[in-house]
């Protein structure tokens, strides 16, 4: 290699703990404000629109986004970059507009499926944001593909920030605020966010196709590249589709099977620890790319094994004390900060925990496995998380609640971890023994 790995990421990583800041503080305040304004039942009544229309939101990335961002990370020269860009850039609107048209034709038959037909309205007011955070989101990966967090930085503070901010401009001026004024705010920060990151990441491709030695000869839409990109978003929509739904299920089914009122103490908790793996998102932000390429020898695999368990050594010294903190402290600080009606929510707070430590894992695994064109190995350990997730709900929630809800989603990762884990390690030491049998 001509420069160290650990140098290389020390500058991305970086960046990419910063973006996660930002988002981890600004949401956070995002969901203060939010539930204090909601209550209990409001606030659940929120979260099941918010976990229907994730989910709808994230079958329509179709797995573009993450596809676009492998192979522009593979490529040094602008010439290809411009052409992964323009060609993404193309099938992500075109995606999103499809999926557009279809939440605003049905949104209100799915929330009367779900026997919340008051969600239904909603669902169809935030049409919009399917496309402007589609555009967002691709841009960020793209970013990440660059190397370039910086860009993604900036991004993730313009968004959040937005959206915080025009949801407490109207908690201050009306005292409260209602769910459409919340889908308004997503509709204007992502709308935001998208103008930005594509400038941003348009500039990025320029400088660098200024800089290459290869002369332009064409920036029209090129068939090969737009199957690539299509071809290996496949197997990601299903990993992305997978990991949603067992972001969300739990909470759909929550709503189907239980109360409101538990529906909400589930929900605070939920929303708590959804942003807690974004350390580990953090890490594999700015690190896996570099497993992206090829180890071209004996001496760069030794390299990357040696960094990528490193990752592993951190992602334990970070994650173990915080999900023991998580558990200790969650029912002193939990009641003091969103009021006694939430003290129910502090149980299944604890049993997420388990969730939190999985998941830091799996987000590691799962990106190397990503990188080194893996996906479809693992669609397959996410499909059976997300078999094992809905039978564990099905069976614990009638008796259990929210306490059910949170055991169903903590004990299903565990498998999925161990599979990927084991088949990240296999990549290693299979580089070894191609190794030996080349020498002889």
């Amino acid at each position: 290699m001509d420069e160290s790995i650990y140098q290389r990421l020390r500058t991305e990583i970086s960046w990419s703990f910063a973006s996660k800041a930002v988002s981890f503080v600004l949401y956070y305040g995002f969901v203060y404000v939010v539930s204090k304004s909601l209550g209990v039942q409001g606030y659940g009544q929120w979260s099941l629109f918010l976990s229907l229309f994730t989910i709808f939101v994230t079958i329509s990335y179709l797995g573009v986004n993450r596809s676009a961002e492998r192979y522009i990370a593979e490529f040094e020269d602008g010439v290809q970059t411009r052409s992964v860009f323009l060609n993404a850039i193309f099938l992500r609107i075109a995606v999103s507009l499809l999926f557009a048209v279809l939440l605003f034709s049905l949104g209100n038959r799915l929330a009367g499926l779900l026997g919340h037909p008051q969600i239904g309205g909603l669902l169809v007011l935030a049409v919009p944001v399917i496309v402007f955070q589609g555009v967002t989101q691709l841009m960020k990966s793209l970013s990440r593909g660059l190397h370039n967090l910086r860009a993604l930085f900036f991004m993730t503070t313009v968004e959040h920030f937005s959206k915080l901010t025009i949801v407490v401009l109207l908690f201050f001026i009306l005292q409260q605020v209602s769910p459409e004024a919340v889908v308004l705010a997503f509709i204007s920060s992502f709308a935001l966010a998208s103008l930005v990151g594509t400038v941003l990441v348009y500039r990025l491709i320029k400088n660098k196709s200024e800089k290459s030695s290869v002369t332009i000869q064409s920036t029209s839409l090129d068939g090969e590249t737009l199957r690539n990109i299509f071809g290996y978003s496949i197997p990601l929509i299903l990993i992305s589709v997978g990991f949603i739904i067992m972001t969300e299920i739990d909470i759909l089914m929550l709503g189907a099977l239980a109360s409101d009122t538990e529906l909400g103490e589930y929900s605070l908790a939920k929303r708590i620890v959804t942003k807690f793996p974004h350390i580990a998102l953090a890490v594999a932000g700015g690190a896996m790319p570099v497993f992206a390429t090829s180890d071209s020898d004996q001496i760069e695999s030794d390299e990357k094994h040696s960094v990528f368990s490193s990752l592993l050594r951190v992602n334990t010294a970070v994650y173990f004390p915080l999900c023991v903190g998580l558990v200790l402290l969650s029912p002193l600080v939990l009641p003091q900060i969103f009021g006694s009606e939430f003290r129910e929510s502090v149980l299944p707070l604890q049993v997420l925990s388990i969730y939190v430590f999985c998941g830091s894992y799996s987000i590691l695994f799962g990106q190397f496995l990503n990188y080194r064109g893996l996906a479809r190995k693992r669609a397959i350990f996410v499909v059976l998380m997300i078999a094992s997730n809905i039978l564990l709900n099905l069976f614990l929630i009638p008796r259990y609640g929210a306490v059910g809800a949170a055991l169903g989603t903590s004990v299903s990762y565990l498998p999925y971890t161990l599979l990927s884990g084991y088949e990240s390690i296999k990549q290693f030491s299979s580089f070894k023994l191609r190794s030996v049998i080349r020498r002889r």
